[in-house]
């Protein structure tokens, strides 16, 4: 078989796979994880799939090939995986959006755009509630109390780490070196 060949079948082979797992997972709600772990956990899954399908039927082929065609795919999945559906699940921008368009008039005021984001955004997809939930997963903050929350030493490496690449690539407004130059930990 030729070698282009398989790196695409490979490739193209993961990306088919990715949204009908992740389908699969949201219809039976097999975790309750967040959105994006479980897309990282079928980009795992999808990966250790294409791992043993090119390990059985490619035997005979240069290892260095199938390991780069799987890694490529992995990354490329990752990649689309982070960027679209991510943003989708989380933009304020495509809130506004799909209410703006699903309102009968073709024009909007200030006034009634502001009201969409700062008034509905909020409650309406229980943004406090799954960011809370997703910080304690991720172990940046902990529950201490019925409605009460911790800082804890992972949101310390979080926020410089945060601090550090948004001043490497010049982020203008970088909230995370606001916050380290105001805390004083």
């Amino acid at each position: 078989m030729n070698r282009w060949m398989l790196i695409l079948s490979l490739i193209v082979g993961q990306i088919v796979l990715l949204p009908p797992l992740l389908k699969i997972a949201a219809v039976f709600k097999f975790f309750s994880l967040p959105y994006g772990y479980v897309g990282i956990a079928a980009i795992g899954l999808i990966l250790c799939v294409a791992t043993f399908t090119a390990w059985f039927f490619f035997k005979k082929t240069d290892s260095a090939i199938v390991i780069l065609s799987l890694v490529c795919g992995a990354l490329l999945n990752f990649c689309f995986f982070i960027t679209v559906p991510v943003s989708i699940d989380r933009a304020i921008s495509v809130y506004f959006l799909s209410q703006f368009y699903a309102m009968p008039e073709n024009t909007i005021d200030e006034r009634t755009a502001r009201s969409i984001i700062a008034d509905h955004y909020m409650t309406d997809t229980k943004a406090v509630e799954r960011r809370l939930q997703e910080q304690m997963i991720t172990g940046t903050i902990e529950k201490i109390e019925s409605d009460k929350y911790s800082k804890t030493q992972n949101l310390n490496y979080f926020i410089k780490a945060c601090s550090f690449i948004g001043n490497l690539y010049a982020i203008k407004d970088n909230n995370c070196t606001s916050a380290l130059n105001t805390n004083v930990h």
